[in-house]
């Protein structure tokens, strides 16, 4: 059984399977040689950096969201901002968030 989710947050049952990938996000590639199981990969990341929320929500329906979670940790095409609000929508530890310094500063005119 596939479910639906609107935007409101309601769930519905679908009865059938999600239809194909927006073919838009693919411009630059022949979309008749993509096959779904296949290049999983390619198409989450591009989803992930070029998607909106019903690309999303089909890569959330076909893939599931542990493999999009696993995708996205090692994606390494997307910008910065789109790096960033992924792994805080997955929760993932950001490599490239700096740790705060213990070390206290002392005022700019002591200096």
């Amino acid at each position: 059984m596939w479910y639906n989710i609107t935007m409101f947050g309601f769930i519905k049952k679908r009865k059938t399977q999600p239809g194909p990938f927006r073919q838009s996000l693919f411009w630059d590639t022949d979309t008749k040689s993509l096959d779904v199981k296949k290049h999983s990969g390619y198409i989450i990341n591009r989803i992930l950096s070029r998607g909106d929320i019903a690309d999303f929500a089909w890569a959330k329906e076909v893939y599931g969201e542990k493999k999009i979670k696993a995708e996205a940790e090692k994606c390494e095409t997307l910008d910065k901002k789109s790096q960033n609000f992924w792994y805080s929508y997955f929760n993932i530890s950001s490599p490239c968030t700096k740790k705060q310094s213990h070390r206290k500063l002392s005022p700019f005119w002591t200096r």
